[in-house]
């Protein structure tokens, strides 16, 4: 007799390009060419793992989802995940977990495609030191990862984006960028969510956040530097721009920090607790805007406790942030020795001594538990310092100070330092005694700029014999005063200081620069054109040489976005953005300039759109920033397009002495949440400007469409809207001249000369919208205050010329004064104010009131 006995081997290989794949790919040498052949013979309890080739990153390209439906690990060989990446097709999730036995380790889950794009746990299974990314939809729930039940543990997620789809998927809903959660047994713990985005988030129907845990817990896990998109909607349901808590969930001992949104923001906070959830030990800081706006955390102050951020009232436990709380380190948070949240939390149940921090280290290392992701290991021995500056142009002089903690600190019967001054071609060490202050130096020496990090090694002396050692380390910046760059410079020689060495790009010059850095851009024959946007991210003052805009022109070859500013404070002036284009769902807008603060001034931005359904800006995208003496023409949108030539939000935004004019574009404006027009704003201020000459055509389907301006919740003061003009349109929520809705005040404001086939149609005012001293018609009606009909005789607007007021012009003196005119200029930088009252409209009459003078 005979009988059959069924071989199972419990560990099989994968190994990209495979030469010889033999099942059941028990050794490497026969290791199978792709994943779900070595699932598909696997058994409960082994493990499946991903040869690495020992001289860099192997990608293994999936052509769908792999689900693993078996209690096995599936690990990289090297135990980094940098080394194994599992590539999806783009157009759906890559890896499904349906076991609660399985792991998932050592490896970069990237270009998945909505809900649980990266990966979804399906009732259980982990991940483990794994790193998720570039995973990207038009709107989902857990693009980077769906946890339904299961373990998400030390792994990063980061790169994921939820971008605008085009066509009425606007405006996109999303819940969790990078990780939704659900389910009482589930827990993320020692992970890093950061540098998640997304295009707009609609406050009224999802949380948003790069995060949201909707049942288990989340702990000792980093959120930061995500951005929630544009707050479209004015819903009071709260959202979140980092992490999201509802229902019975908790966040224990998590750092929210720096996350971001655009726009209006009121019901959005960096981390929101809903319904019962609970957070304790955490710490939310600047979360905001990133302008002007801080909004760290809501939700009841009961529900929190021990939380460290800007404003605690209420909050048992809660501390006050001052002085230096955090700071990053190579991209990673660290506690000062002198951190408010050092040994300032409680201790937790799950708080064993097999407990870590996001770092891997020890949770408790002192007195009690630190507030956030990280923990201060003091108890043996640590070390911090402080400076006095950490930022400075050509040289500065700071005072750095040392301090140390720990057991053996007290042990110690000296201390001795050693400095290490490092970055930029600097390399210098300097060894101190003692824990003094120490006046130091920084000085570029014409060469040195940029970043320079100084890492302290202190040591705990007992005698001449060290008994433990602890390192530190700040960076700190040196920036020129002063770089040049010049179009294709052959001369171009590093740090660009003289025209002669100027930069041979824009970029490089802005690469060299720091914040306080003035970049002088060469005036040119052609334009600067580098083949990639121009990024500014440090607060330079970059402006054209001659102070003229047209002799430095900025191109995007009608292929990309020309200009990024990046930097609150940044300033750019006296240039020329021309030819901005190539939108995408995921990045799209501000084609010719995208502005994150910052300040635009005298500048002209033209020819610069996008034929994209949906488009908001073709000229600049600007949020919480300034637009200044700026001329905007011939920038184009089509369909669904909001603000042709610019598109200001939030509270800061403000566009004063602006031209928007020659326009001519169609529109189809059917999203009630798309306003086209060729200048938009929202909650900002336009002033002192001038839309003109501007016609558009399409149909508008019951949103409240204009041509000339568009403003809600907005102040519209000392403008003029006039001879733009509107065709084939009949929809009656559309006009040629300027609309407003939500709380809009109008005030001040020449709105006239607008048509529809030659009919007038200067307006469209919403309930709730505040007028005052208008000049416009019909005003039989219309609400507000001392309005008039202007004529013809009341001011000249020449095509291609400048607005003038005649000395018997009815404007003149005819508007409501406000503390801001009084030291103000007019559109063409005139005094603001010079009769009895300010004048309406964007320029004022510089004729002095006549005195009559009788003798006796």
């Amino acid at each position: 007799s005979s009988r059959r006995f069924q071989v199972y081997v419990k560990t099989q290989y994968v190994k990209v390009g495979a030469e010889n794949p033999i099942p059941p790919y028990a050794t490497p040498a026969t290791a199978a060419a792709d994943l779900p052949s070595a699932l598909n013979v696997a058994i409960d309890g082994g493990e499946v793992i991903i040869l690495t080739n020992g001289a860099g990153p192997v990608t293994l390209q999936l052509t769908g989802m792999v689900t693993i439906d078996k209690e096995v690990t599936v690990r990289g060989s090297s135990g980094k995940f940098s080394d194994v990446v599992i590539r999806g097709g783009g157009a759906a999730g890559v890896v499904n977990i349906t076991d609660p036995g399985a792991v998932l380790s050592s490896v970069t889950i990237c270009n998945g495609a909505g809900t649980g794009g990266g990966v979804r746990l399906d009732g259980g299974g982990m991940v483990t030191n794994c790193r998720i990314t570039a995973s990207s939809s038009s709107g989902g729930t857990g693009i980077g990862i769906y946890n339904d039940g299961g373990l998400v543990v030390d792994s990063v997620i980061d790169g994921c984006t939820c971008g605008f789809g085009g066509g009425y998927s606007f405006p996109q809903t999303y819940t969790g960028l990078g990780l939704y959660q659900t389910g009482s047994a589930a827990l993320t713990d020692r992970c890093v969510v950061t540098n998640n985005s997304a295009t707009f988030i609609s406050n009224s129907a999802a949380p948003g956040a790069a995060v949201v845990i909707a049942g288990g817990a989340i702990r000792n896990s980093y959120v930061a530097d995500n951005d929630a998109g544009v707050i479209v909607g004015r819903s009071t349901t709260p959202i979140a721009s980092g992490l999201y808590v509802s229902g019975t969930a908790t966040a224990d001992n998590c750092t929210v920090y720096r996350n971001r949104f655009q726009g209006f923001g009121e019901y959005l906070s960096g981390l929101a607790l809903v319904g019962s959830a609970t957070a304790r030990n955490c710490l939310a800081l600047e979360n905001g805007n990133g302008v002007d706006t801080i909004h760290d955390w809501s939700g009841a102050a009961s529900s929190f406790t021990n939380l460290l951020s800007t404003a605690v009232n209420g909050i048992e436990g809660g501390v006050e942030a001052s002085g230096e709380a955090l700071v990053l380190i190579g991209g990673r948070p660290v506690l000062p020795l002198g951190s408010a949240a050092r040994d300032a939390g409680a201790a937790i149940d799950w708080m064993d001594a097999a407990a870590l921090d996001v770092n891997r280290i020890d949770r408790v290392d002192g007195s009690a538990p630190d507030l956030g992701c990280v923990e201060i290991q003091a108890s043996a021995f640590a070390a911090s310092f402080t400076a006095t500056q950490q930022k400075g142009v050509e040289s500065f002089d700071t005072v750095i100070t040392p301090s140390v903690a720990g057991s053996l600190a007290g042990a110690a019967t000296a201390f001795a330092f050693e400095w290490k001054i490092s970055g930029n071609g600097m390399d210098t060490t300097v060894p101190t005694q003692g824990l003094d202050p120490i006046p130091l130096t920084l000085d570029a020496a014409g060469q040195y700029y940029g970043d320079a990090t100084v890492t302290m090694t202190a040591y705990a002396m007992n005698g001449a014999t060290p008994i433990a050692s602890a390192t530190f380390s700040r960076v700190f910046t040196l920036a020129p005063a002063k770089v040049y760059a010049a179009n294709g410079n052959a001369g171009a020689a590093y740090p660009y200081a003289t025209p002669g060495t100027a930069a041979a790009n824009i970029q490089t010059a802005l690469n060299t620069a720091r914040d306080g850095t003035e970049v002088v851009v060469l005036a040119s024959a052609t334009s600067y054109n580098q083949g990639a946007t121009i990024f500014v991210d440090h607060a330079v003052d970059m402006h054209g040489e001659t102070g003229d805009f047209k002799d430095v022109v900025l191109s995007g070859g009608r292929a990309r976005r020309v200009l990024q500013i990046r930097n609150k404070d940044a300033i750019v002036r006296d240039m020329t953005i021309n030819g901005g284009a190539g939108g995408s769902a995921a990045n799209f807008g501000g084609m010719g300039v995208r502005m994150r603060g910052g300040t635009l001034k005298n500048c002209r931005v033209t020819n610069s759109g996008d034929g994209i359904d949906g488009l908001i800006a073709g000229g600049v995208w600007c949020d919480n920033g300034a637009l200044l003496d700026c001329v905007m023409d011939r920038n184009y949108g089509v369909n669904h397009t909001m603000g042709i030539s610019f598109y200001l939000i939030g509270a800061s935004g403000l566009a004063d002495r602006c031209i928007v004019t020659n326009h001519t574009f169609s529109f189809y404006g059917g999203w009630s949440s798309h306003r086209t027009g060729v200048a938009a704003v929202f909650d900002g201020t336009v002033r002192n400007t001038l839309v003109a000459y501007n016609s558009g055509s399409g149909s508008a389907l019951g949103a409240t469409v204009p041509v000339g301006l568009f403003a809600s919740d907005a102040l519209v003061e000392n403008c003029s809207v006039v001879t733009n003009t509107r065709s084939n349109l009949t929809d009656a929520y559309t006009t040629a001249g300027l609309a407003a809705i939500g709380s809009t005040r109008v005030v001040n404001t020449l709105i006239h000369g607008n048509s529809y086939l030659g009919a007038v149609d200067n307006y469209k005012f919403a309930s709730g919208v505040t007028l005052s001293h208008l000049a416009t018609e019909p005003v039989d009606g219309l609400d507000g205050v001392k309005h008039l009909v202007p004529t013809p005789a009341d001011y000249a607007m020449p095509r291609g010329g400048r607005m003038t007021l005649p000395r018997a012009s009815r404007l003149i003196s005819a508007g409501e004064d406000a503390a801001w005119t009084l030291d103000a200029l007019d559109l063409y930088g005139q005094k603001r104010k010079v009769g009895r009252h300010v004048d309406i409209g964007c320029v004022e009459s510089q004729f002095l009131p006549a005195t009559m003078l009788l003798l006796r």
